[in-house]
């Protein structure tokens, strides 16, 4: 006796942000409640799988400022590479779209441990005492969700714009199998 299987079934994978991200374009942000040194919150970002904001586009900063308007100063992902004697963003790039308040980088404080940044008024970016405690907003990809579908059930989809689950092609989580013995 033999028994044959045919399993019809589709693999619906689709990118979201965890529940208390926001997401904007294709990354998710994440607001802290708390103020901790550049360090911490990098930190924080870090066990969280992201890492501080990095601002490549007028459209993030434009982002930045609608979504912490109410926030005050919060930590952004720049800081300044004393050995290379530049500014650079925690995920390595180079300094190219600028936000400086006053138009170039301006120190609030004199001292050596004034290297890191921050959005403040406007959300336009001042240099900051990487000991000060400020609130900070954590950056990363939006992580991929797969899951088997079947076509013969009722379908399910998550909607790209709320990441819920509604009514579309595939019944998630289901295979059906058809099974013939001869």
């Amino acid at each position: 006796m033999t028994t044959a299987a045919l399993v019809m079934a589709c693999l619906r994978c689709i990118p979201v942000c965890p529940d208390d991200w926001t997401e904007f374009q294709d990354k998710c942000y994440y607001a802290s409640e708390n103020g901790n040194t550049w360090e911490e919150s990098r930190y924080m970002c870090k066990r969280k799988g992201a890492d501080l904001m990095v601002i490549d586009h007028a459209m993030e900063q434009a982002f930045l400022k609608s979504k912490m308007k109410d926030k005050g100063t919060i930590w952004i992902g720049l800081h300044y590479i004393q050995a290379e004697n530049a500014w650079r963003w925690v995920d390595g790039k180079n300094l190219s779209y600028k936000n400086w308040q006053g138009g170039r980088p301006q120190k609030e404080h004199e001292g050596n441990d004034v290297e890191c940044v921050a959005a403040g008024y406007e959300h336009k970016w001042t240099i900051h005492h990487c000991r000060s405690y400020i609130l900070s907003i954590c950056e990363k990809s939006r992580h991929v969700v797969c899951d088997l579908c079947s076509p013969f059930q009722p379908q399910l989809n998550f909607s790209a714009s709320s990441s819920r689950i509604s009514h579309n092609d595939c019944y998630w989580g289901t295979v059906r199998k058809h099974a013939r013995q001869t």
